[in-house]
């Protein structure tokens, strides 16, 4: 199947310092044409994102504050053990 086949057709409204962003680096050489250009900026936008959550992660976080305070299901067990360590070391 040709890569047209498989695309879709949308229209976007960009900056024209974009624009001429994106013509500079198809005149370069780095790619054929400006469809291409924003396809790639997006495939590299979306595998530099830190892994995708799902609804129950974001439950999660929202619940125990993951969000500000980098709390994860590890650092809590790890943080419960380490309180009935202290506990049961206590006279």
């Amino acid at each position: 199947m040709s890569k047209k086949a498989d695309s879709q057709t949308i229209a976007l409204e960009l900056p024209e310092r974009t624009l001429t962003q994106i013509d500079t680096l198809i005149r370069c050489g780095h790619f054929i044409d400006r469809p291409e250009a924003i396809a790639a900026a997006v495939d590299r936008l979306y595998h530099e994102e830190p892994q995708l959550s799902t609804p129950s992660q974001d439950a999660f976080a929202r619940l125990c504050g993951a969000l500000h305070l980098g709390t994860t299901p590890k650092s809590l067990r790890d943080a419960e053990l380490d309180r009935l360590d202290w506990e049961s070391e206590q006279p």
